[in-house]
């Protein structure tokens, strides 16, 4: 089980898109500062449209439009390792488990080039058994993007809240910029740096700030299937240099549309992979105690260096079986090595549910 909100994964493939989604520590609360973001993004984007008024006979009438959309989903999921990933904790025991998860967006195209979205999403996980490892995160975000000659140019934001068994547990706070377009006639890109704060309730030392970056290509076949190659990199300085490190990544996956009695059915399949190098001291000597999931099992040692390398299999399915109803499967396979033996370790994913969206 993976506590990273980080919104942003993939950017969103569609040759015009609004991307979504994965900081300096400000004076007001994470929550306020999300807030007052999103109301600044659609009161911005109110202004803009009133303002731009004396524009409307050279405007288009798609030019001047609120967009508003949601989803809901509701699914069974089964966890071969429940774990928590942020915290080098896993138990080597299986569980199923109720996910739901629930968001609304709106984005506003006050004039032709530009464009800003808002959007809350809240997502539950609840385990039959291992009710200590039970999962919340409510995300809010906000984008404003304009349409340059030669790219699109983007900002955004996002603020997670995690809580785990009820608990406060992680903030997750990230700011970027990025640039995008299509390339010839069947290709798109997206490039995005992001500064990331993250914040622990229970475990302190590793709080940390983070340097991302990621370069995402697409490739779309005459027959509507497309190729998605994405390289990223990422620096954290936790509080503790225990937990520093840096890490260089690779995504890669292929979606294949097509129609199964009639209804749009889309095929995808996906590989993931991350190298991390941790700083000195980052290499256990010993177990973590049964305490609880908050045990830190790093006894740091001046010159010993933690690595991991971690490989990440995927495969859904989407039907489309209703108008606004989608009937999702999918699984996967995570292999995570280390040399840190509570971050060693295997897991295997599957899930079945229902999406209603509008």
């Amino acid at each position: 089980m993976s506590l990273n909100p980080n919104p942003n994964p993939n950017p969103n493939p569609n040759p015009n898109p609004n991307p979504n989604p994965d900081v300096i520590t400000p004076p007001l609360s994470l929550s306020s500062l999300s807030i007052a973001i999103a109301t600044l993004t659609i009161s911005l984007a109110c202004g803009i449209a009133v303002a731009s008024e004396s524009e409307k006979n050279t405007s288009t009438d798609n030019s001047q439009m609120i967009n508003v959309t949601g989803d809901a989903y509701i699914g069974a999921h089964h966890d071969s390792n429940v774990n928590v990933s942020e915290l080098d904790t896993n138990t080597d025991t299986s569980d199923s488990a109720v996910k739901a998860n629930a968001k609304l967006k709106v984005a506003i195209t006050p004039v032709e080039k530009w464009q800003f979205t808002a959007s809350i999403q809240h997502s539950e996980t609840r385990y039959n058994e291992l009710s200590e490892f039970d999962l919340a995160i409510t995300t809010l975000a906000g984008e404003a993007s304009y349409q340059l000659p030669w790219a699109k140019v983007g900002l955004h934001h996002y603020n997670a809240s995690a809580d785990l068994d009820s608990n406060a547990f992680l903030t997750y706070q990230q700011t970027g910029v990025s640039l995008s377009n299509s390339a010839f006639s069947q290709g798109y890109w997206r490039i995005s740096v992001d500064a990331i704060d993250k914040a622990f309730d229970n475990v302190p030392e590793r709080d940390a700030d983070a340097l991302a970056g990621r370069i995402d290509g697409f490739w779309f076949f005459t027959n509507q299937s497309f190729v998605q190659v994405g390289l990223k990199y990422q620096n954290e300085d936790a509080l503790d240099q225990a937990f520093d490190y840096d890490s260089y990544g690779l995504d890669v996956s292929y979606t294949y549309p097509t129609h199964f009695l009639g209804k749009a059915l889309d095929l995808k399949l996906g590989y993931e992979m991350e190298d991390r190098r941790y700083g000195s001291g980052s290499q256990s000597n010993s177990s973590a105690s049964s305490g609880g999931i908050f045990n830190d099992e790093f006894d740091q040692q001046q010159n010993s260096r933690r690595d991991d390398d971690r490989h990440v299999v995927k495969a859904s399915l989407e039907y489309a079986a209703l108008e606004n109803m989608d009937i999702i499967i999918s699984a996967q396979y995570k292999d995570y090595g280390s040399t840190l033996a509570s971050a060693d370790y295997q897991e295997t994913l599957g899930e079945v549910g229902v999406k209603f969206h509008f």
